[in-house]
């Protein structure tokens, strides 16, 4: 008796993985402008941390759609552009991304400055977990570090305003 064999074809459904597309690519454009723009030669110390802000507001919108292990290799892919020891930005994004993760039910709803005033902290807590693990590796730790804090705090409202409005329109789209 001849066995028949069975050929399964999967049937890919692309427009069901959009939504992690469009979180990944954010975040890639973050990236990509953090570098473009600001690390120009002799500019890296002046160097805000867009990423920081993006896993935030994307941890916040829809969780789900942005898995720790998608903001760990962003923040190795991170680590390996900017030439830092490799674990420093991922350690820190995934601090902040735990903490909203934590704090996301405090946040949602609340006015943007309650949201800005919990960004800033968690932006604060994962700078001084980078930090202390820089001091613990024998690293220089500078007053640049304090410049591109202050820079992230002050970039996170346009970059939170954007990022708000992708996650509306994509939303859209689903309905």
């Amino acid at each position: 008796m001849a066995q028949q064999i069975k050929i399964h074809h999967e049937t890919t459904n692309y427009a069901a993985h959009m939504p992690r597309l469009t979180v990944a690519l954010t975040l890639l454009v973050l990236l990509f402008i953090n570098h473009a723009i600001f690390g120009l030669p002799g500019g890296g110390r002046f160097m805000p941390w867009l990423v920081s802000a993006g896993v935030f507001c994307w941890a916040m919108f829809n969780p789900a759609l942005l898995p720790w292990r998608v903001v760990m290799v962003l923040g190795l892919l991170q680590d390996f552009i900017v030439g830092t020891p490799l674990g420093i930005y991922a350690l820190g994004l995934v601090v902040i991304y735990r903490l909203t993760m934590h704090q996301r039910r405090f946040l949602m709803g609340r006015p943007f400055s309650v949201i800005w005033v919990g960004y800033i902290v968690m932006m604060s807590l994962a700078m001084g977990v980078q930090i202390l693990v820089l001091y613990l590796l024998d690293m220089p730790i500078t007053i640049w570090l304090a410049v591109t804090w202050f820079m992230t705090v002050l970039l996170f409202p346009p970059v939170h305003r954007v990022l708000r409005r992708v996650f509306e329109r994509a939303n859209e789209q689903v309905l």
